[in-house]
């Protein structure tokens, strides 16, 4: 197929494939984005396409995996802001002394930690101030696998401390 004709197709397949972008994004702006997203894709991938396959289902495939590739990826950032939001609530219920209760409880958790052997509680303090593995397995000169193993055995040791 001619490049001349491959355009001609593209500019064909403009309303049909418009269809299918609103139906799956159910949204003018989205659909006007995917449209373009798989126009690019098929213009910048022109030479993978090959005379024996039908361009318009080429096309769809394309505008398809666009959407679920998108889809997904709003699903892992909401994922991770969930995530960033969950931590923060959880940070602010630890470090919160509101009621008696949770600062004796606090104070109990804290002295079972200090409890820990040194090479487990480092690790696992510095992780639960906020520190990520790398940058702890950085700071104690441990390679990192080490750091999620200690990390991993120092709560199981608290929780069975917290059980007694």
């Amino acid at each position: 197929m001619t490049t001349a004709k491959f355009h001609d197709v593209l500019v064909q397949s403009q309303g049909k494939l418009y269809a299918a972008a609103y139906a799956l994004t159910i949204n003018r702006d989205d659909a006007n984005d995917l449209l373009q997203e798989t126009y690019l894709k098929a213009l910048t991938y022109e030479d993978k396409f090959t005379q024996d396959v039908n361009l318009v289902g080429w096309l769809y495939t394309i505008l398809k995996n666009t959407w679920l590739n998108n889809k997904k990826r709003k699903s892992i950032k909401s994922e991770v802001k969930n995530e960033k939001t969950y931590n923060e609530a959880t940070r602010t219920l630890h470090t919160s002394h509101d009621s008696p209760m949770t600062y004796i409880l606090g104070q109990e958790i804290g002295s079972k930690i200090d409890a820990l052997e040194n090479n487990y509680r480092r690790p696992f303090k510095l992780f639960i101030e906020g520190f990520k593995y790398k940058e702890i397995a950085e700071e104690l000169q441990i390679p990192i696998g080490t750091v999620k193993s200690l990390i991993h055995l120092a709560r199981k040791k608290l929780l069975k401390k917290i059980e007694n």
